[in-house]
């Protein structure tokens, strides 16, 4: 039986979890939107803590003053401002969650040390992803930057995961080996397609900005063989999660919790092609690209959870502080 303080610490993992898959939706918003320059400065916003409302908060010379190495930012946009804001609210949020993790994993430090340590681990890393932030408007939104920004939010997301795993009851779920072995497959799959994802989304940015935004039914026509890859990778993983999910149902039954958990992944998996598809027909509209990379992170979220309920038990002792 798991203590209070283990499970109010399993309370406080979750609730760092839903907060930093909110702000991977949020970032999702600002790239589809363009809004990622929507404040030129960091940690401020024009200079302020609250950005403005209108250009007639901001200088004169505001472009000139707020540049980004040698290029002068475009017109103050509010919408992009604000959303750029909203993001990086929700970043100092989840910095918050965390730090208060680590705070609490003191209690632990003798009987429990991994809680410790990983809460160390993803309070450091969460500190780094908030100066790679930074870095990423320093440097006009490099494609680099940003694949590294994905990077880091899904080994925090990894990371944070495997507590709240530990800070579980001591039940394990068998799976077979080579179930096993496809499961760490797809897992990685899916890590690869998202960051390969990142370099369409690159693509795209180039192109629109090509057409100032417009023609947008030129746009699929020009992408590169990145974009052919992450099409046939795709249907790869889809083939590959569609055999495993037969397989599961066909050896555990209905009622095994991993073979329901799978039922959640093959659901986003239809709700993610579909989005993708919908992107190729339809001329990327923007409000489909935030939900495309939202679900891909969660199939890699639970399928990784997934793991870790096959691979780790933990061993959590019952005292009381």
């Amino acid at each position: 039986m798991l203590s209070k303080s283990v499970i109010h610490f399993k309370k406080l993992v979750f609730l760092s979890l839903l907060l930093l898959y909110l702000l991977i939706l949020a970032g999702s918003v600002v790239r589809s939107t363009g809004s990622g320059m929507g404040c030129p400065d960091w940690p401020k916003c024009f200079g302020q803590w609250v950005p403005p409302y209108d250009v007639s908060q901001l200088p004169l010379d505001y472009k000139e003053k707020f540049k980004v190495g040698m290029h002068h930012i475009a017109d103050f946009n509010v919408f992009k401002t604000w959303i750029e804001y909203v993001n990086r609210l929700l970043g100092v949020l989840v910095g918050l969650s965390v730090f208060v993790n680590f705070v609490y994993s003191f209690r632990f430090f003798y009987n429990k040390p991994p809680f410790f340590l990983f809460s160390l681990l993803v309070f450091v890393l969460t500190c780094f992803q908030g100066w790679i932030g930074s870095k990423v408007v320093e440097s006009n939104l490099s494609k680099y930057m940003i694949t590294i920004h994905m990077l880091i939010a899904l080994l925090i997301v990894s990371l944070t995961l495997f507590l709240f795993r530990i800070a579980q009851s001591s039940t394990q779920f068998k799976l077979g080996r080579k179930y096993s072995f496809l499961l760490l497959s797809l897992s990685v799959l899916t890590f690869v397609q998202i960051l390969m994802g990142t370099q369409v989304r690159q693509e795209i940015d180039t192109i629109a900005l090509k057409y100032n935004d417009l023609n947008r039914e030129n746009w699929v026509g020009e992408l590169g063989i990145v974009f052919m890859l992450h099409r046939i990778l795709a249907i790869s993983i889809i083939s590959f999660n569609a055999f495993l999910f037969y397989k599961l149902f066909k050896t555990y039954g209905w009622s095994h919790q991993i073979a329901k958990l799978y039922t959640t992944v093959m659901f986003l998996l239809v709700m993610e092609y579909a989005f993708g598809v919908s992107m190729v027909w339809f001329s990327i509209p923007f409000y489909t690209q935030p939900f495309h990379l939202f679900i891909a992170t969660l199939v890699f979220g639970i399928q990784f959870y997934i793991l870790l309920l096959v691979k780790f038990t933990s061993r959590v002792p019952s005292y009381q502080m």
